[in-house]
């Protein structure tokens, strides 16, 4: 004899919370999709769900109940075993039975989220309609706040619109994760469609560390959000120490999405001083926490100027899928930065493309390259200069030493060749 013990495994469960975040009033009619937005509502019709809580009642009771039945056909002095094969048979049929119930309501629960994301595109399409949709408060809600966001992030003067230049990088992270974190929140995707970690690589001074604030300004909109959402591991710290914080940041946002539907962004800047080839205890537990990731519902960003003193198994396709390089800046990026910070100076009619000239040829005399972080400093020492003009910025660009190296910026080649990027 065999008791069903009524699943409540991780997928389940999650399925159960994502129908009470949404009203299921009304649904498709699975005869006939359609894009227009008229077609689907005439079409709607109710259907009544039922309560997930009631199997898991049924099936205590009847185990409660063969319990109880079984023990007293043990009691019997004759018959017993008759009695007592009996009884299974009777149990097994309504066990089975409680099953196909079951899994008939999980089969029509796939049913309902396909339909509420098929809606769901169509409202994106049809924005314009959102008013007409009454019926469905809580789907349009979730919709109105991608909206919301999407509209945040667009005028945000502080995010990756602050970032000058760099728009690959930019958008493959938009693709990778800031879009796929919108559509998570409002359930058009699952956790599991979300990278567990990214890795982005470079020379110092290239904007990595940068683009993670950057993304977190974009994704949580107030101070709130960031100390609960955001949480950066100082990886110089006591390896235990280290270890402690992300055990502890993996249950807070495990905690937090069940509660809210967001997810957590661990940043591990520098990763290479806490996951490196002579420590392997330690990065076989930070290999196991990217692991959890999925479950945990978060995503780790890692930053490194040294990826070859990285375990190899931490950054490994399975655990962190993407890899990011961070160039130094070329050409059309130095005019960007270029822009971004000499247009706060009081110079009429600066031509940019002749200061990044001005950039290359000194990068070309001196076997270097200045990074981002390079070029600011020299808008620092411009910024305090009188009189300021288009030959005196080039004049302290040519004496101006470049911040990377020929031999850090060869490294740096030798390291793309290895760990690749992901258009590779």
């Amino acid at each position: 004899m065999h008791i069903l013990a009524i699943s409540t495994n991780n997928q389940t469960n999650y399925n159960h919370q994502r129908i009470k975040r949404v009203s299921f009033g009304v649904l498709f009619n699975k005869d006939k999709h359609t894009n227009d937005l008229n077609d689907i509502l005439k079409d709607y019709k109710e259907r009544d769900l039922s309560d997930y809580d009631t199997f898991e009642k049924e099936n205590k009771k009847l185990k409660e109940e063969y319990k109880a039945e079984k023990k007293n056909a043990e009691k019997s002095w004759f018959f017993r075993n008759k009695k007592i094969a009996k009884i299974e048979e009777k149990y097994d049929n309504k066990f089975d039975g409680l099953k196909r119930g079951l899994n008939a309501f999980l089969s029509k629960i796939d049913l309902h989220l396909a339909d509420l994301k098929l809606l769901e595109e169509t409202l994106k399409a049809r924005s314009d309609a959102l008013d007409e949709l009454a019926d469905i408060k809580n789907a349009q809600a979730a919709l109105l706040k991608a909206k919301e966001i999407a509209e945040a992030q667009k005028n945000n003067p502080t995010g990756l619109n602050m970032i000058a230049g760099y728009e690959k990088e930019k958008n493959i992270l938009h693709d990778l994760f800031i879009d796929k974190m919108t559509q998570e929140r409002i359930n058009i995707i699952d956790p599991e469609e979300l990278p567990k970690g990214i890795l982005l690589y470079g020379p110092t001074g290239c904007g990595k560390s940068a683009i993670v604030n950057a993304i977190v300004d974009d994704i949580y909109r107030t101070k709130d959000e960031k100390d609960k959402y955001f949480v950066k591991i100082d990886t110089s710290e006591d390896s235990d120490a280290v270890i402690k914080k992300i055990v502890t940041a993996l249950a807070n946002a495990r905690k937090n999405y069940i509660n809210t539907n967001c997810r957590t962004i661990i940043l591990l800047d520098e990763v290479e001083a806490i996951a490196n080839r002579e420590d392997t205890d330690t990065a076989e537990q930070i290999k196991a926490a990217i692991e959890s990731a999925d479950e945990n519902y978060c995503t780790f960003f890692l930053t490194t100027n040294y990826p070859k003193e990285i375990e190899p198994g931490v950054i490994g396709k399975n655990r962190v899928e993407y890899h990011i390089p961070m160039d130094p800046p070329n050409k059309e990026n130095m005019i960007k930065v270029l822009e971004y910070y000499f247009n706060k100076l009081d110079v009429k009619n600066l031509n940019y493309q002749d200061l990044a000239d001005t950039l290359i040829e000194e990068q070309n005399k001196q076997n270097g390259r200045y990074s981002n972080s390079g070029i600011k400093s020299i808008y620092k020492t411009c910024k305090d200069i009188k009189g300021l003009s288009q030959e005196k910025i080039k004049n302290i660009i040519r004496n101006t030493p470049v911040n990377i190296t020929e031999e850090e910026y060869n490294c740096y080649l030798e390291d793309k060749k290895e760990f690749g990027g992901v258009d590779d």
